[in-house]
């Protein structure tokens, strides 16, 4: 009798284990990847900027390796900034910046 007992408390916590990883793997698949413009603000915000402040360069998507990577690009007053994120996460994977300098020359003659 004990042991039947102990066997449908073991089944009992198997079913609850296996419903709890469905639902997590459910929620998981449910989660839909960041469009181009969510991963644009999201890097827009990773340094204080909005649309209106920057030249957007580009937004493409891109799959490496079977991951979907969104390549951000944009321009603010003097430097040049490009994001890559994670789509299915929305993750910043990569952050780079640089200044840029006007070359502003006179021509004699």
């Amino acid at each position: 009798m004990k042991e039947i007992k102990n066997m449908k408390k073991l089944i009992a916590s198997l079913v609850a284990i296996m419903i709890l990883v469905c639902g997590c793997t459910a929620a998981f698949a449910e989660q839909k990847a960041l469009t181009g413009e969510e991963a644009l603000q999201a890097a827009l915000e990773q340094v204080g900027l909005n649309e209106k402040e920057v030249t957007v360069t580009k937004i493409e998507m891109n799959r490496v390796d079977g991951s979907q990577l969104w390549d951000i690009g944009f321009i603010s007053a003097d430097t040049e900034y490009e994001f890559v994120i994670d789509a299915p996460t929305g993750r910043i994977l990569v952050r780079l910046s640089s200044r840029i300098h006007s070359h502003n020359s006179d021509l004699i003659g």
